[in-house]
């Protein structure tokens, strides 16, 4: 299966900070690390990080999403 990856950081409203997007092919049982970079937010709060896999083709209704919640801090 063959695609596209994104990975976002996104503000509490949802508006979408930084993000890095590649090009993605999966067999149908196998396991492959792809590295992206995104910018970690200066600012102190809380935010959502999010990557999505879109698969290329019309026969795939969705795309598969993926989040976390994020805390960032300053040095104590």
């Amino acid at each position: 299966m063959t695609g596209k990856l994104v990975l976002a950081v996104e503000a509490e409203d949802v508006k979408i900070l930084a993000s890095a997007e590649r090009q993605s092919s999966l067999e149908a049982v196998s396991r492959i690390v792809y590295e992206l970079s995104v910018p970690v937010p200066k600012k102190e709060g809380r935010y959502l990080s999010k990557a999505v896999a879109y698969p290329a083709g019309s026969h795939h209704n969705s795309p598969t999403v993926s989040c976390r919640k994020i805390s960032v801090a300053t040095k104590l």
